[in-house]
C-alpha cells in the first residue's frame, strides 16, 4: 500500500497493490501490512484499510454495499494453530473492514466450485 503525507499531514492511500510499488514520491511511504517474520499481520490499521479498499471493490457501482460474510484461511505461519489472540485480532481487522461475520478456516484447503486458491488470488490480482 502505497501512503501519500499532504502537506497538511493527513495521511492518504494512493495506491495498492502492484500499482504501489511503481510510486516513489518523497513524500510517499510503501507499507505492506502483512510482511512479517512471526506473524501474519504487522500493521493491523494499514491491513484493515487494505480490507476495506477491497470490499469497495466487490460493490463497485453498486448504491448498496452489503456487508459480507469472510471466510479466513491462512495458509502459513500457523505452525501449533492459532493463537487466541491471533484470532481475536483477525476477526476485529475483518470486522473493523465493514464484514458482517468472520469464520476462520484452519484445516485442509478451501476450494470455491472447483477452484483452488492460486487460481482465485490471480482473479483478485486483477480486481486490484
Amino acid at each position: 500500500m502505497a501512503i501519500e503525507t499532504t502537506p497538511s499531514g493527513k495521511k492518504v492511500v494512493t495506491a495498492i497493490g502492484n500499482k504501489a510499488e511503481l510510486l516513489s514520491k518523497s513524500n510517499t511511504e510503501i507499507v505492506n501490512p502483512f510482511s512479517h517474520p512471526r506473524s501474519l499481520v504487522a500493521d493491523f490499521q494499514v491491513a484493515e484499510k487494505i480490507l476495506q479498499h477491497v470490499f469497495s471493490l466487490l460493490h463497485k457501482g453498486s448504491y448498496i454495499s452489503p456487508s459480507p460474510d469472510v471466510i479466513f484461511h491462512p495458509m502459513e505461519k500457523i505452525e501449533g494453530g492459532l493463537t487466541l489472540i491471533e484470532m481475536r485480532a483477525f476477526r476485529e481487522m475483518f470486522l473493523g473492514s465493514g464484514a458482517f461475520d468472520t469464520y476462520i478456516h484452519t484445516g485442509v484447503p478451501l476450494t470455491v466450485m472447483g477452484r483452488d486458491f492460486l487460481e482465485l488470488t490471480k482473479d483478485m490480482e486483477q480486481l486490484i
